[in-house]
């Protein structure tokens, strides 16, 4: 989670897209589309700090989550959100799968 927030904050596009779980919508799209989009919201957004809320061990199925607050700026405004993001394991280690919006 927090290098996949770090490359946020780095701009480090290849990455997030590495980091995907082989499941996650964006692995169905075009690779060079996804870094593209990427590299956009990289751009756009500055992310000063993340703050992890609750760390969940995988369970029967697999999952392991973590619940955490990502300080999120467009310009001067605070657009921030917690989220509870999901991580499964592949080969390479846990990858991302997906997020549902948490609450602070």
């Amino acid at each position: 989670m927090r290098s996949r927030y770090s490359a946020f904050a780095l701009k480090q596009t290849d990455h997030l897209w590495s980091t995907m779980h082989s499941t996650h919508p964006d692995r169905l799209r075009s690779r060079d589309n996804v870094i593209r989009e990427l590299k956009k919201n990289c751009n756009r957004y500055s992310y000063p700090q993340l703050e992890i809320l609750k760390v969940e061990e995988p369970g029967a199925d697999g999952a392991a989550y973590v619940t955490f607050r990502a300080g999120v700026l467009d310009g001067a405004q605070a657009v921030g959100f917690v989220e509870r993001s999901r991580f499964l394991k592949e080969a390479e280690g846990w990858r991302y799968v997906d997020g549902t919006p948490g609450t602070p």
